[in-house]
């Protein structure tokens, strides 16, 4: 795991001579680090965001960066003003934050670079986040050893073919009409992000963890793009990439299966997640959790539900989510977004 203590910004993006042309008047003495720490804030941002969904993009997160530099609102709108960055102006209370983008459209060949951080103030806070971090990757290595296994020096990706790849999926737009489809994300921004993630995976910088909303497990693997995956090896050996349509509805209909919860499944069993036992263990009556649940299944399956077996229909059919959206939503067209 390489954690060096610089900033990583578009090579485009001149930041001294910006300034120079643009000279903040805080009122104060400022900081070059403060600047480049909000332009690599957004290029971190990049590389995890949908960019489409939030058509290209990166919310902020106000407290994370008021913690870093209780300031962080000049630096934000002079580089706004001065058009470095552009904001979509969406706030909405609880849900999303302002969304902040780069503006480095006008250079589509621009790629990563790596800035010392000078100060030596925010050098000692940011290599305490990198220790905060590392922590919390080891936490994850002990909690899900089967999924963070792989990341060491076995894996590994010829990014000078995957390059190659990105250049052919995001060629460099020319004629009098340019720009990006209403609603997207630009091919700058997402050729900058597959080339940012190709060097973190070359130079194995690998990081994963499971996110606070829905509990998916991310990393180097997951958010990089599906063409470049083809480019990957473990231990000299191409990978495969398995897609299962409605995974999620489709696994759960062995909780409707009585053989799952004994040791009689022939397959996948609740012997296979030893994980859960605690939990099943636990219960306030005489009656184990397991043994309830089994009776439950039992009785289901016994019973002329039409609910249920509708619902095992639809999961194994492949298109649960457009048989759900006809099912509560008949008069309207499928949206798959």
């Amino acid at each position: 795991m390489l954690y060096n203590i610089y900033w990583e910004i578009p090579d485009c993006i001149d930041l001294e001579g910006f300034l120079k042309k643009y000279p903040p008047n805080f009122g104060f003495k400022y900081k070059i680090d403060h600047f480049y720490s909000i332009i690599d804030y957004l290029c971190k941002g990049m590389e995890k965001e949908d960019l489409d969904d939030n058509k290209g993009f990166v919310n902020l997160n106000a407290q994370k960066l008021q913690k870093a530099n209780h300031n962080y609102k000049k630096y934000l709108d002079h580089l706004r003003i001065n058009g470095m960055i552009s904001t979509d102006m969406k706030y909405i209370v609880g849900k999303k934050s302002f969304g902040f983008m780069i503006q480095g459209y006008k250079s589509h060949r621009s790629r990563p670079k790596q800035i010392p951080i000078k100060d030596h103030v925010i050098k000692k806070k940011k290599a305490l986040e990198y220790k905060e971090q590392i922590k919390q990757l080891q936490q994850t290595k002990k909690e899900y050893p089967h999924l963070s296994r792989w990341f060491n020096e076995k894996l590994q990706i010829d990014a000078s073919r995957a390059e190659q790849r990105v250049e052919e999926l995001f060629p460099e737009q020319t004629g009098p009409i340019r720009g990006v489809r209403k609603g997207k994300a630009s091919g700058w921004s997402k050729r900058y992000r597959a080339i940012q993630a190709i060097q973190k995976f070359d130079r194995q910088d690998f990081y994963f963890g499971l996110d606070d909303k829905v509990g998916r497990f991310h990393s180097n693997l997951t958010n990089l793009k599906r063409e470049l995956r083809h480019y990957i090896t473990y231990d000299g050996q191409k990978l495969v990439n398995v897609d299962i349509k409605s995974a999620q509805p489709l696994f759960s209909t062995l909780l409707l299966n009585e053989e799952f919860w004994t040791k009689k499944g022939e397959h996948l069993s609740i012997i296979h997640f030893p994980s859960s036992f605690p939990l099943l263990s636990k219960s306030n009556s005489s009656t184990p959790l397991s043994i309830t649940i089994i009776m439950l299944v039992k009785t289901l399956q016994k019973l002329d539900n039409k609910e249920v077996k509708q619902y095992l229909r639809m999961a194994k059919s492949g298109n649960f989510y457009e048989h759900l959206s006809k099912a509560m939503y008949p008069k309207q067209a499928f949206d798959k977004g």
